[in-house]
Order: C-alpha cells, then structure tokens, then sequence
C-alpha cells in the first residue's frame, strides 16, 4: 500500500511538472524584418522574437538547416523569448525553403544536396556578421521597432544540421584547408542542435581553440 501511494505520489508530481508554463504575459508578435547586405547583393530575411519586460535583452540568433526559413522553429522563438531573450531567426538564401519550393517529388533529394555545398556554406558564415552588423544599427536608431531592445554585449547562437555547422563555424571551429576560421567574436555562446563532425582534420585541431568567450583568455 505504501508502495502505491509512493508510486502515486511520483507519478502525480511528474506530470504536474509543465516546462512551458510561465506566469509572464504571452510574448509579442515576432517581427519580419529583411537585412540588406549591399556588399554582397544579398537580402537576408529574418524573424524576430522579442520578449515582455526586459529591455535590452540579451540577444539569441539562430540559424535554420537546409530548406529551412527563419519561420521553422517558432516554438524555441517563443519558448527563448518567454525567458527574456531577443531571439533573431536568420534566413539564408540558396540553402533555405527556395531549394525545394517548387519542384516535385523526385527532384528534391538531389536539389538539396546540391545545396549543401561549399559556396553556400560560405554565404552563410558572411550572413551572420552582416546581420549582427544591421541590428547593432537598429538597436540605436531611433524610432526603428529594435531600437534600445537588444543588448548586443550578451549574444550567442544557435542552429539545426546545415544552422549547426554555421554555428559552429562562426563561434570558433578551425577548418581543415588552410585552419580557415570565420569566428565572429561577438558571439559569447553557442548551442548546436545535430551538428558535425570534421569533414578532414581532427576534431582536437578544429575544436581545440574554441572558447565560451571566443578571443578570452
């Protein structure tokens, strides 16, 4: 009897346990804003989550995997913006929903393959700069929607598969040809959903100078 009751009790507690309940007023409408990058010709969408109360927030990006948008993932836009973070969901074109749009059953295997490729790879870590670049500006123009809501001293990221590896490229992994490195020291932390392991090289040598802080000591 007392068995049961312990049982019941555990039970009873488990699933009274809600990891998305909160007690603070349902978050804004995210934004939809776009980032000129005039140097490269290049319009980046981007959908932002703001949160209720805390002004400037500390600011989350996140990049999508291959075929994505900025408008997959909304529950961790809400779910991170709930919590007090500024969440900036990046769109990169040639590897987001355009790969696929479009074109039929049998073409679409092949279409994202050729995606995943070596030049969008490298669109996409210039993406990231230029989308911290365009809300830095924001955040000190008056009048703009981002004005004042973005501390931009407390950043980190993060993405999904083909976002992973942007992640993990921009916040301090070295890579193989060359020890090419695209760190963005701006980015404080970073957490990546099905990331990668080095095409070539070690994972010592890619990973070992990777810091919380890139550039601290």
């Amino acid at each position: 009897m007392k068995l049961l009751l312990v049982a019941t009790l555990l039970t009873t507690s488990l699933f009274a346990y809600d990891p998305l309940k909160l007690s603070v007023p349902a978050t804004p409408e995210p934004l939809d804003l776009a980032v000129t990058d005039s140097k490269r010709d290049r319009v980046l969408p981007i959908r932002v989550y703001l949160p209720v109360a805390v002004k400037p927030a500390p600011v989350v990006l996140f990049s999508h995997g291959l075929g994505g948008s900025c408008q997959n993932n909304p529950y961790l836009g809400k779910y991170w913006s709930a919590r007090g973070y500024a969440v900036v969901f990046v769109q990169h074109p040639g590897s987001d929903e355009s790969v696929w749009q479009g074109k039929g059953l049998a073409q679409i295997p092949s279409a994202m393959k050729q995606a995943a490729s070596l030049p969008n790879f490298l669109l996409r870590v210039a993406d990231i700069p230029a989308v911290l670049d365009q809300l830095t500006s924001w955040n000190a123009l008056e009048g703009h929607a981002l004005h004042g809501q973005l501390d931009m001293t407390r950043l980190g990221m993060s993405g999904h598969s083909f976002g992973a590896v942007t992640t993990q490229a921009v916040s301090g992994q070295s890579l193989a040809v060359g020890g090419a490195r695209f760190t963005d020291p701006r980015i404080k932390a970073a957490i990546m959903m099905s990331p990668s392991v080095p095409a070539a090289g070690s994972v010592e040598r890619a990973f070992g100078s990777v810091r919380s802080c890139p550039g601290c000591s």
